[in-house]
């Protein structure tokens, strides 16, 4: 979720950030990024197609209610990328290469609280990040990588420059509680992994090493780094020898190594909060492999071919590939044993729509129950049978956000070129 190493400059609220951080720090002039339903709906045919949309995303049920704002634009390309930032969305652009646009807004009131421009000589690569807390950290991959942590009023807190592990340098990161584990690798296989705390940069602890660095993930008491996953699987193809064990185990309050996967190719599915993890082993017919928070294999279990993406969801390891007769299928293994405990088929959510979304997407699970973006609009799946209910819609669902407290009931659906937030 976010990133660090060596930070070069901390600054403790002041409006500028310091000279020799890569990462320029501008506040721009606020303006409406989302507007009140009655606004997303002009007259004429522009207002009937639109209508369509918000009708047919209000229809979808569950924890999706009644749209209260939102914006439809012009082109997918114009559509930010959407982070929940506790009861207010954090939508970001990227204009041009090394160039980006953070508007904060408030949902219930349709108002940008605040807008930053960040800008990078020399040009980013990537970067990601999200909130922690009231602020807001952001990680900068590329030949400069810098950290950069915004308070909840766009002022910054820290900003810095991280160590280089070669010309363009990537980061992982991921939340640890208040603070944040950010680990970066250069192309020859150098990394730094540190702990820090993103509102005073103060470095927790330090670990060198060597390998591929696909991911960086907080798994209870470990911080598990993986030289593949299921990303890296997905445009990369099967992992490759290298240096460095597979998935290697570090103690979260110390940085110490607790344990190592080495053998055959491995790559991280998924973690959990006791700190079990899950691996996919891609060499001959694909296993996955669950060990335990000192690294033991608790269970192996045969799986088919293309499924190389996994969610938790309580004591469910819930897998995701190809269907044999053509699209998308979830099965779900027993964390406790591995036995297969249900799956979810293509024809239970056949396509809906002119433009339905090509598979299943990222869940929003609560309660039990698991709501699933689907080729037929949503699909409700009950986490201990794998019952599923379709919530069929016209509308394209792509993703689903849950913003604040769920009594409140705000949830963000993104749907092609619409973005609308629900109560």
């Amino acid at each position: 979720m976010i990133f660090l190493t060596a930070l070069s400059a901390v600054l403790l609220r002041d409006d500028s950030p310091a000279a020799d951080c890569a990462v320029a720090v501008s506040s721009g002039e606020t303006s409406p990024q989302l507007v009140p339903r009655a606004a997303l709906l002009p007259a004429g045919s522009v207002g009937r197609q639109r209508r369509r949309v918000v009708e047919a995303v209000e229809g979808l049920g569950g924890p999706v209610g009644s749209v209260i704002t939102g914006r439809f634009f012009e082109r997918l390309t114009q559509r930010p990328s959407v982070v929940a930032y506790a009861d207010r969305l954090a939508l970001v652009t990227t204009p041009q290469p090394g160039r980006a646009v953070v508007d904060v807004v408030d949902v219930d009131r349709a108002r940008t609280d605040w807008r930053v421009d960040l800008a990078g000589d020399p040009a980013w690569t990537t970067f990601t990040g999200g909130p922690v807390g009231e602020d807001l950290v952001l990680a900068f991959s590329g030949p400069q990588p810098s950290l950069l942590t915004l308070a909840g009023d766009s002022v910054p807190l820290v900003c810095g420059d991280l160590p280089r592990t070669g010309p363009s340098t990537l980061v992982r990161t991921d939340q640890a509680g208040s603070d944040v584990v950010v680990g970066s690798v250069g192309a020859d296989g150098r990394r730094v992994v540190r702990l820090v705390d993103p509102a005073t940069g103060k470095v927790g602890w330090t670990r060198h090493g060597r390998g591929a660095l696909a991911s960086v993930s907080v798994a209870g008491d470990l911080v598990l780094l993986a030289r593949a996953d299921s990303a890296s699987l997905a445009t990369g193809g099967a992992p490759t020898p290298g240096p460095g064990a597979w998935v290697e185990a570090l103690s979260r309050s110390g940085g110490s190594q607790v344990w190592a996967h080495r053998g055959p190719a491995a790559a991280l599915l998924t973690a959990g909060p006791d700190g079990s993890s899950y691996l996919l082993r891609t060499g001959g017919r694909p296993r996955v492999v669950a060990l335990d928070a000192r690294g033991r294999v608790r269970w192996t279990r045969p799986v088919p071919v293309g499924f190389r993406s996994a969610w938790l969801w309580a004591d469910r390891l819930v897998l995701r590939g190809p269907d044999p007769r053509g699209g998308a299928m979830l099965r779900a293994l027993d964390t406790s044993s591995g036995r297969p405990a249900w799956t979810v088929r293509a024809r239970q959510a056949p396509p809906v729509g002119d433009s339905p979304r090509p598979g299943l997407g990222t869940p929003l699970v609560e309660d039990g129950t698991a709501w699933v973006p689907a080729p037929n609009g949503l699909l409700e799946v009950d986490v201990a049978s794998g019952r599923a209910t379709r919530h069929d819609s016209t509308a394209r669902v792509d993703e689903l956000l849950r913003l604040g407290d769920r009594a409140e009931g705000r949830v963000a659906v993104v749907s092609g070129t619409a973005l609308l937030v629900t109560r």
